[in-house]
């Protein structure tokens, strides 16, 4: 067993003209029971006059606050990442908010399972734009059989891992001309890099829904990215795709994916 296991925990938190939210993540950031964290807050460029530096800033020294040009969530978790000196970084979107035993948990989860450089993630809890719970987000178990299914089925939420620095430096870091898939492009490239995935069924991120959300407000470049990210999926997954062929093509057509599903299609013969 993993003694005196209290690594640094970056706690992440990108943000762009959040000024509504920031405040409520920066602070379940700083409210976590797990003492040895930080929290770097990075600011990607926001045109909001200033509105969203003023919260950031408002913490003072309890947070780090970087300011950067607009480039896009992606971009700014990478910059994240530069900046972070965590040996495992915490992802939380500024609309969202942790649960105050969030990181101890995947940590006292690592130390237990002795695999330091494992991506543990959780369950999430949806809530709506007021903080209200709508429903808990429990993972099906069909989806945790193999970690490309875990991954293609979209259910490793960014806010509910725990990425250790290891698995970036095997797979790299978010692509930044992806505007809404970055985060399942990233981990699909740690899985099939083989980065092992472990997934606790606890909800200890509240995920908020708002009109506001990227996903909402660019819809069709969603929508695109989504076919872009499985074709290019189910080519590199090669030889493991023909076991895994009709649990995807389950996801393709139940996430309304016409061409990805045809090329899966084709592929199984």
């Amino acid at each position: 067993m993993l003694h005196d296991f209290s690594p640094l925990v970056t706690v992440l938190i990108p943000v762009y003209n959040g000024a509504d939210y920031l405040g409520i993540a920066i602070e379940s950031a700083l409210a976590q029971t797990y003492p040895n964290i930080e929290v770097v807050v990075v600011n990607d460029g926001s045109t909001d006059n200033g509105a969203t530096e003023a919260v950031a800033r408002s913490f003072g020294q309890r947070i780090r606050y970087v300011r950067k040009d607009n480039g896009g969530v992606a971009s700014a978790l990478n910059r994240g990442i530069a900046e972070a000196q965590g040996h495992y970084i915490s992802w939380l979107s500024h609309d969202d908010f942790y649960y105050p035993a969030k990181v101890a948990t995947q940590v006292e989860y690592l130390r237990l399972l002795e695999a330091p450089d494992t991506l543990t993630f959780t369950a999430i809890r949806l809530v709506d734009e007021n903080g209200a719970t709508i429903r808990d987000h429990i993972v099906e178990p069909r989806w945790l059989r193999d970690v490309a299914l875990t991954v293609l089925s979209t259910s490793v939420n960014g806010c509910a891992t725990l990425v250790p620095r290891s698995a970036f430096n095997l797979a790299g870091i978010f692509d930044e001309t992806l505007k809404t898939v970055q985060d399942n492009d990233l981990w699909l490239r740690m899985a099939l890099a083989g980065v092992p995935f472990a997934y606790l069924p606890v909800p200890l991120v509240a995920s908020r829904l708002h009109p506001g959300q990227t996903s909402v407000r660019i819809r069709d470049v969603h929508a695109g990215e989504k076919e872009l990210f499985y074709t290019r999926a189910l080519r590199a997954l090669g030889p493991r795709f023909e076991s895994l062929a009709d649990d995807i093509i389950d996801i393709l057509v139940s996430k309304n994916l016409p061409e990805s599903a045809r090329l899966a299609r084709a592929m199984r013969g």
